[in-house]
């Protein structure tokens, strides 16, 4: 089955800054993204880091008030760290997976690091093994899945990267979290997927063109074909949209929150078109 998720990244508009201070509560989004009709979320990592333990129960009261649910938590772990750094890290981590099972969550996707597979010296590579080990432990005693997500400028830049690193790590439930390298390739895209797609539980769609945030039927990518493609290869698991058109700007102050879930709500039918074109839904 697949399951429809809002990425609430892209309700962010702090999302880039050094802080990560959001910007809206996240229950103040529940009226709008209930009346949308986004009823599974990926919540952004810093929506919930700073709440305690309670905040996190009234979160979830909240949320089944409105029939909203969060199967996917995107969270940001530092991975080389060592000695009292690495404990620190570990914590929060700990954390995070705590308030993944109080928010009924299925799966941890991570970002691999934040050094490119070609700039990462072997300690640092076999610190970031370790780290990913104990984590994957972690979720798995709570039944959580941990997805890497492909991405530039981590461990998971380039495919044999990838493959390297999961196979390192080996833990049964650390899978993959697939999106395009670039925004152009359509044909490379749909082949980097089919090169890792059996351990493909979760897929982020942003639309691009040019560059720039666009709806994903008119996005540079031919988003049609890669689902059909992702559809042919069985694919079970969640595609999330992560970014939407008119969700980038440069001042909060400027972020239209009602356009940005139009557009989102675009997004979301043209892929259940496609799937339904498909026979899928």
């Amino acid at each position: 089955m697949i399951h429809l998720l809002l990425n609430t990244i892209a309700l962010e508009p702090n999302r880039w800054t050094k802080e990560k201070t959001a910007y809206f509560r996240l229950d103040q989004l529940f009226p709008k993204l209930a009346k949308t009709g986004f009823n599974q979320l990926e919540l952004w990592q810093y929506h919930i880091s700073e709440k305690n333990k309670i905040g996190i129960k009234n979160l979830q009261i909240k949320a089944q008030n409105f029939g909203l649910y969060f199967p996917v938590i995107g969270i940001y772990p530092k991975l080389i760290y060592t000695k009292k750094k690495r404990t620190k890290e570990l914590d929060k981590v700990k954390k995070l997976i705590e308030y993944a099972k109080i928010l009924n969550s299925e799966v941890l996707k991570i970002f691999v690091g934040d050094i490119s597979s070609n700039q990462i010296t072997s300690e640092q590579y076999y610190l970031s093994v370790d780290f990913m080990k104990e984590m994957a432990g972690l979720a798995n005693n709570a039944a959580l899945a941990v997805t890497g997500e492909i991405h530039r400028k981590t461990l998971f830049d380039n495919i044999k990267s990838c493959r390297k690193f999961v196979k390192d790590v080996n833990a049964a439930n650390f899978k993959y979290c697939f999106q395009p390298y670039d925004f152009k390739d359509t044909g490379k895209m749909i082949k980097n997927y089919q090169s890792l797609s059996k351990d493909v539980i979760h897929i982020h769609f942003q639309g691009k063109k040019e560059g720039k945030s666009e709806l994903l039927e008119q996005a540079d990518l031919d988003y049609s074909q890669f689902i059909s493609k992702v559809v042919q290869c069985k694919f079970n698991g969640y595609f999330s949209i992560e970014f939407v058109k008119d969700c980038v700007v440069k001042n909060p102050k400027l972020f239209d929150l009602n356009l940005v879930l139009e557009n989102a709500k675009k997004d979301r039918e043209f892929i259940k078109n496609v799937l339904n074109d498909l026979g899928v839904i």
